[in-house]
């Protein structure tokens, strides 16, 4: 049907959300249909997820899960989100030490409505990535965006380099990397699922901000995904993105809220 509900989005957001997430699962991801969570392997983007769960076994599935870390030396986050179940889950998660750390804003688009307006600036690039030295240097691009601590770099490009090439021939990903004069400046990923086209990883370095950069990468991804026959982008925002998100024409949708172990 089309257009789609606001309904029917939410549910395809999210399920876009959560097929993500289990390409993060290069070491261990469990797909269940009542709980879904990955294991990276490292000590960040442990998650479970996706908690369909009957209210009277819910503790009990959950506690297991978390163990199932807490045995290989991590503690997870817990992602919930509106289609989450039971509907107190985020309460009970407090009352066991978890504390909401953080909310992202799900926002959709219409790509039909995409604002376009701004020129990318001169000497802008953006290429299409699949070599794994290319996603090496997509990776170090994508934590200087997201000035990752650089101790933590070679943890969170060996997942982003590892979830994209786990299995080359049905990955779902598409990496993109902008470059200012050569330079490589910015990043985005998409993958498509349930009729949208969910956006990951949009990052610019600090010294290529405030110059049109990430408009353009946006733009040239989105405009490409309508030529393409996409007919709605997802994506989850942080505070600081949200107003950039919105002036190209993005929506708000739903909150995703992110619970962390703090005892």
């Amino acid at each position: 049907m089309y257009p789609p509900t606001i309904q029917q989005l939410l549910t395809s957001a999210i399920a876009n959300r959560n097929r993500y997430s289990l390409t993060l699962g290069t070491h261990t991801a469990h797909d269940g249909d009542d709980l879904k969570w990955v294991y990276t392997g490292t000590p960040v983007l442990n998650t479970i997820f996706a908690p369909q769960l009957a209210a009277d076994r819910a503790e009990a599935t959950v506690k297991d899960a978390i163990d199932q870390f807490r045995q290989r030396g991590v503690t997870p986050a817990i992602i919930l989100s509106p289609l989450s179940q039971p509907t107190d889950l985020g309460d009970r998660l407090q009352k066991w030490g978890y504390v909401k750390a953080f909310d992202f804003q799900g926002m959709y688009l219409d790509l039909s409505q995409l604002n376009a307006s701004t020129m990318p600036p001169t000497g802008f690039e953006l290429r299409e990535i699949t070599t794994p030295a290319a996603l090496a240097l997509w990776a170090d691009t994508c934590c200087k965006g997201f000035e990752i601590p650089a101790d933590l770099h070679e943890v969170f490009d060996r997942i982003m380099i590892q979830s994209a090439t786990l299995d080359p021939e049905n990955a779902p990903y598409r990496h993109y990397l902008g470059f200012s004069e050569s330079k490589p400046v910015s990043t985005i990923c998409t993958i498509p699922s349930d009729g949208v086209l969910g956006v990951y990883w949009v990052a610019t370095t600090p010294e290529a901000r405030r110059k049109g950069i990430a408009a353009a990468t946006m733009t040239a991804v989105l405009e490409q995904a309508r030529e393409e026959g996409h007919t709605h982008a997802t994506l989850q925002s942080t505070d600081i993105g949200h107003n950039f998100y919105k002036h190209l024409g993005f929506q708000d949708l739903y909150l995703e809220s992110v619970y962390e172990w703090r005892p």
